[in-house]
């Protein structure tokens, strides 16, 4: 995994930890979170991950194109906690620009 990914996963986790957060951003039932990505911006999920307090946190994305992290709690209630676009899909262990080998 490069360290921009560990970092960017890193903060989303830090993110993730913060109820307060969760709970200002859009949130609604996951099926129709997960169908409103699928079927408006093409994205499919690239990650998943479990953060310190419970919850599972996902990272869903098109290739080249726009990428979404969610939070899901316990009871099934998903969070957008960031989103951006030009996506793109990186080897583990790749290299990255203007960092020492």
């Amino acid at each position: 995994m490069t360290k921009a990914l560990t970092f960017l996963i890193a903060g989303a986790s830090a993110l993730c930890m913060s109820p307060a957060l969760a709970e200002t951003q859009p949130c609604g039932q996951r099926d129709g979170i997960l169908d409103a990505l699928s079927q408006k911006y093409g994205e499919v999920r690239t990650s998943v991950g479990l953060t310190s307090n419970g919850w599972m946190m996902e990272t869903f994305a098109a290739d080249g194109g726009s990428w979404t992290i969610t939070v899901t709690k316990p009871d099934g209630t998903t969070c957008l906690i960031a989103a951006g676009k030009s996506y793109e899909q990186v080897a583990a262990g790749a290299a990255i620009a203007g960092e020492p080998s």
